[in-house]
């Protein structure tokens, strides 16, 4: 109450004194005027600074939300009214007040809720600051409010060490690294109340034409967690920015100073990682990732070791006087951990982990090769379908086979040796071609013992599959002209086989495009396959890109029908001109009634569409006459055609 009289009193002496003023002297009433007013203007400045020094804010929230929603945008503007700021997130109103020190000084702010604001270490969050060209905080989120808990009665006035408690590195190292690189990390222990916090720092400089650096964007993702089970102290670069683990750096750093005889490392694989990202995006794969981290840190055992080994690879290192004997039951706990699924983001996905182990001292001589043995053991388990995996010494063998496989795969692309063959497709009724699809073939001797499927996944494996796919449609489009100039194909129309990745990869429609329109072929001769693998999580995006490749002219095939993903959602919802119903279904045609009537099905469903549908795996005279009875004509299998090069 006395400090609101002040600027009252204060006024009304100023008019007090312009009126004795007046009286006394000869003074025009402008001059008199002006002087009062100019008094009262300090008056009135001098009182502000006064007041935004010592605010608070006090008692419930000035504003009332209705239905309010989660606050968007990473940074708060410090832009004052009254010397308050509302910070919404989360249907939650939080009071800021502004300190603004003098020019040389830091902007220090003070936080207080309207309901007592704690930082949630119980989830991983990102804490949000900007800084100025030389390093001066100008915006923070609340989050990193709360963290730092910075006060304006804080009378610590040297700027460098203030520096360097927050982010754990001098301010003129990070402007070094900023200039030169553009961005830069460190790693930062703050003790708020009771509790060390460690925070992973990361500095990203915005530059302006003349490429000086204008702001600094700050991100700081709380590792407490993390880094209690890791052991404090640790380096920035031995941390990964993105879940707040030990990298690879890390944990190899880690190992080196460890001393237990006994250990069990634990490697963790996302399957299809890559598809999910690709589907999703990657916004949506780091999202996955740091959920898979999340789950791990509440493991929370003395002796353990946890980090990010590669892109989509987690371990698990326990250690103790009995990590061995309890194998199996560290590696049960590590897998009852893991996620099954990804509920909390629209699209929720299901996740297929694989797990290897192995064990020192029962399986590896040296905890060097601790980690190798338990990463050949999941690479093993991924490679045989095999979710759980410990490390055999036969492994080496299979591993060195793999390796030799790689060797030659990579040998096929350097030289463009892939061979593309062509199976017919016959209407049965008239024994007239109606279809030419495209297969690839491997003549390498430690690839052709390999199934073609396994060849491709393969290729996936090693990250060459678009180059592979690239390649063989390239040569089946070559091949495909040639064909059709003879009379038995001028009719036919081209399968061509895609694989999930290649379909939604956004490239690859235009080299198709590219390359058709080089060859001058008509774009309603190809009909581009798309296997019902590529519709497991991602059914919308999949009916966008099967609209962008009609919208070009093509026809869409769904091949395999049956085999893995069956699903009438996906005839009902997806724009298709062409099914083929998989070979497990004609294999037991003759004999089993369920597939027969399957069969049945799919062909009434295309029928009423208008739709034609191919049956593969064609085989017997007695398989054909019941298709042909059935009202199946469009037939594919060996009783046909076999796949072969064109001549």
């Amino acid at each position: 109450m006395i400090k609101r009289a002040i600027p009252i009193v204060l006024l009304m002496a100023t008019i007090f004194l312009a009126g004795t003023l007046e009286a006394t002297t000869n003074a025009d009433h402008w001059l008199i005027a002006l002087f009062s007013v100019v008094l009262a203007m300090m008056w009135i400045v001098i009182f502000t600074r006064m007041e935004m020094v010592d605010a608070r804010p006090t008692g419930s929230a000035h504003c009332v939300i209705n239905n309010p929603k989660p606050f968007r945008k990473p940074f708060m503007s410090l832009v004052s009214a009254k010397h308050r700021l509302c910070y919404v997130r989360e249907g939650c109103v939080d009071e800021i007040t502004l300190v603004e020190t003098n020019r040389s000084d830091e902007r220090v702010l003070s936080h207080e809720s309207s309901r007592q604001r704690h930082f949630d270490t119980t989830q991983p969050r990102e804490l949000h600051l900007s800084l100025d060209a030389k390093g001066r905080i100008m915006k923070a989120s609340a989050d990193a409010l709360a963290l730092l808990n910075r006060h304006p009665d804080d009378k610590r006035v040297d700027e460098k060490r203030r520096f360097i408690r927050v982010f754990g590195t001098p301010r003129s190292t990070m402007l070094d690294d900023i200039r030169e690189e553009g961005n830069a990390c460190s790693v930062a222990r703050l003790v708020t109340g009771s509790q060390p916090r460690t925070v992973l720092w990361s500095f990203e400089a915005k530059f302006d034409d003349a490429l000086q650096v204008t702001s600094i964007l700050v991100t700081g993702h709380d590792i407490s967690e993390s880094i209690e089970l890791n052991a404090w102290p640790v380096r920035a670069d031995h941390v990964d920015f993105l879940t707040g683990l030990l990298n690879q750096q890390g944990i190899y750093s880690r190992l080196e100073n460890e001393t237990t005889d006994r250990a069990v490392a634990v490697f963790i694989t996302i399957d299809a990682f890559k598809r999910v990202r690709e589907y999703h995006g990657h916004a949506y794969g780091d999202d996955v990732l740091k959920n898979i981290a999340t789950h791990l840190s509440t493991i929370g055992d003395v002796g353990v070791v946890m980090g990010r080994f590669s892109d989509d690879t987690f371990v698990v290192i326990y250690t103790g006087p009995k990590a061995d004997d309890e194998a199996d039951e560290l590696v049960k706990k590590t897998q009852d951990t893991l996620p099954g699924r990804i509920d909390d983001k629209a699209p929720s996905v299901g996740l297929r982990t694989f797990i290897g182990y192995a064990v020192y001292p029962d399986d590896t001589e040296t905890l060097e090769e601790l980690l190798s043995s338990a990463d050949m053991a999941m690479q093993h388990g991924r490679t045989n379908n095999q979710r759980v995996c410990r490390y055999r010494h036969d492994m080496k063998e299979l591993i060195a086979l793999r390796m030799t496989q790689e060797q030659a795969l990579r040998e096929v692309l350097n030289q463009d040796s892939v061979e593309v063959v062509f199976q017919e497709i016959v209407d049965a009724s008239t024994k007239a071609v109606v279809f030419v699809e495209q297969l690839a073939r491997f003549h390498k001797s430690t690839l052709s013992s390999m199934a073609v499927d396994a060849v491709f996944a393969l290729a996936q494996s090693i990250n060459v599959l678009p180059q592979l796919e690239r390649q063989v449609m390239k040569k089946a489009l070559q091949g495909f002209i040639t064909l059709k100039k003879k009379a038995r194909y001028s009719e036919a129309i081209l399968g061509l086989n895609m694989a999930p990745e290649t379909f939604m990869n956004s490239e690859s429609l235009a080299y198709l495009n590219h390359h058709v329109d080089a060859l001058e072929i008509k774009r309603h001769w190809v009909s581009v396959e798309v296997s019902e693998r590529t519709f497991v999580g991602a059914l919308m995006r999949c009916k966008e890109r099967i609209d962008d490749y009609k919208s070009e002219g093509y026809q869409i095939a769904l091949d395999d029908f049956g085999r893995e993903y069956s699903s009438l959602a996906v005839l009902d919802s997806v724009a298709f001109d062409i099914i083929k119903v998989d070979r497990v279904f004609t294999a037991n045609l003759t004999d089993n009634m369920r597939s027969r009537e399957i069969v049945t099905m799919v062909h009434r469903i295309t029928s009423l569409a208008g739709k034609r549908m191919v049956v593969e795996g064609v085989e017997t005279d007695a398989q054909r006459t019941l298709l042909l009875a059935m009202g199946c004509t469009l037939q594919q299998g060996y009783l046909w055609h076999r796949p072969t090069p064109i001549d």
